[in-house]
């Protein structure tokens, strides 16, 4: 799970980082946004507050768009970890339970050893 999360925040991140509307936000209001989406729609609350409802809204949009993509990339990894799990265990998991002469045969292998 880590890892999954670990590939949404850099995305988001990364893509909240390129849009041209956060970029032109002050250093410390972007690294604010950066945090998380929830810290984007305090951002964008308090630019709303401050009067400039456009902006907030395009701080929202970019928040919004930046989750959505991380959230994406983290499902396209969690997909890709499931697909593997399940092939490692059609290979590897018996299709059918031991017979009772394979249990006899195993019994015995143990306690011979």
């Amino acid at each position: 799970m880590a890892v999954i999360g670990s590939v949404y925040a850099s995305l988001y991140v990364s893509s909240l980082s390129d849009s041209a509307v956060v970029q032109a936000l002050p250093s410390e209001v972007r690294d604010i946004a950066g945090e998380s989406v929830g810290q984007a729609v305090v951002v964008s609350e308090q630019i709303r507050a401050g009067g400039d409802s456009g902006l907030a809204q395009s701080v929202t949009d970019a928040a919004n768009s930046a989750f959505l993509d991380g959230l994406a990339a983290g499902s396209y990894v969690a997909a890709g970890v499931t697909a593997v799990g399940a092939v490692v265990a059609a290979i590897f998991l018996p299709s059918r339970p031991r017979t009772a002469p394979d249990r006899a045969a195993h019994r015995a292998k143990v306690t011979t050893v």
